[in-house]
């Protein structure tokens, strides 16, 4: 009798230690990543919007180890789930893809629609926010900034913005760019590209990123390459909101095309520079450029339809084109109010920027007024 009740105990005990052992290898074999060659991390809930592929041998080392390490335990079904956690999709050498699992907890993730918990180890959720963070540099850096002002390279023009989705649409802009670190920045502020300064809901300064361009912003003493920048390009969403706060600039192309590069664009090779009382026409390379530096930098906004005493009631107007073709060869004239209105393209704009208005007139106008003759 003894004998019988041994022997079934026995092969209870051989059972369950069969089952352990299966379970166990069960477990050890959740994740196939020996063919793993690299793999993109999401964000999830907790960085929406984020990504960054992961090559980096000793990084794909140390996220096999932190996935198959540990044992796991099947939870409940996932299917019906809505979240996300960190999300990992590996891809094996070819871009296939191999597998996928989102990590809600350090204890705790979601793999082929099942929830499984980790019995024995844990996965490292700070080291996949590190990797996110150190792809995104700016994404925490501007969570608190609720306004910003920007300060445009080319002509100093200030502006403050604070409504909730311009600043929150440039938080994201800059947030979600993928950057990577290069050189130290020798200036604290940059002649091309725009500085935009963060403050918080209390005026307290955030953060200054001295240059912002398409290619590389600065920050914290360093230049970052822009690697990826999935809200689109970053100067020409800052050119947006100038736009949108303050009107385009009064010559076509912007600052790009002050100056010489608006001269040759146009194949200008005169200009025509009137008061009410006197007009020159002068082919002087030197009141050409500087005509067309008075209005360097300059934003106008579009406040209604001109009207013929528009045109027949001015302070100054000057027009740009090629002198052989006389008037017809005009291709853009701008006439000056003498309540500094400007007057063009068939309308009147309010400019928001007139830097130094009579010393440019002064300067500019009057001076190629007294030296040509007509």
């Amino acid at each position: 009798m003894n004998n019988k009740i041994y022997a079934s105990v026995l092969a209870l005990l051989l059972l369950a230690l069969a089952g352990c052992s299966a379970k166990e290898k069960a477990r050890d074999t959740l994740f196939h990543l020996d063919k793993a060659a690299w793999v993109v991390l999401n964000g999830g809930d907790t960085y929406p919007g984020l990504n960054v592929e992961l090559k980096d041998p000793a990084v794909l080392g140390e996220l096999r180890n932190m996935l198959c390490a540990p044992h796991y335990e099947k939870d409940k079904p996932s299917k019906d789930y809505v979240g996300c956690g960190y999300y990992l999709q590996w891809f094996d050498g070819k871009g296939e893809p191999l597998e996928a699992v989102e990590v809600n907890a350090d204890d705790y993730i979601n793999y082929k629609d099942y929830f499984w918990n980790v019995t024995r180890g844990v996965i490292g959720t700070a080291y996949l926010e590190g990797l996110l963070e150190e792809a995104h540099p700016l994404y925490r850096v501007l969570a608190p900034a609720t306004k910003l002002c920007i300060v445009e390279g080319p002509s100093g023009e200030e502006l403050e913005v604070q409504d909730p989705a311009t600043v929150d649409a440039l938080k994201d802009l800059l947030g979600r760019a993928r950057l990577e670190k290069g050189e130290a920045v020798g200036c604290s502020f940059c002649d091309a590209g725009c500085a935009l300064i963060w403050y918080d809901e209390n005026g307290e300064e955030v953060c200054v990123i001295p240059h912002a361009g398409d290619s590389q912003v600065s920050y914290g003493g360093w230049y970052w390459d822009v690697v990826e920048s999935p809200a689109g390009p970053v100067q020409k969403a800052i050119e947006m909101v100038f736009d949108q706060e303050l009107g385009p600039y009064v010559l076509p192309a912007g600052s790009e095309m002050i100056g010489d590069g608006f001269i040759e664009h146009n194949g200008i090779d005169c200009a025509w520079i009137s008061t009410p009382d006197k007009e020159v026409v002068t082919q002087d390379g030197g009141h050409i450029y500087n005509s067309v530096r008075a209005f360097g930098g300059v934003r106008a906004r579009e406040i209604g339809p001109a009207s013929q005493e528009d045109y027949e009631n001015y302070a100054y107007k000057v027009a740009w084109g090629k002198k052989g073709q006389d008037y017809a060869g005009i291709c853009m004239e701008v006439i000056i109010r003498e309540d500094g209105a400007l007057v063009y393209d068939g309308a009147v704009h309010e400019p928001a920027s007139w830097y130094n208005h009579k010393y440019v007139v002064t300067q500019y106008f009057d001076k190629a007024l007294e030296d040509t003759t007509t």
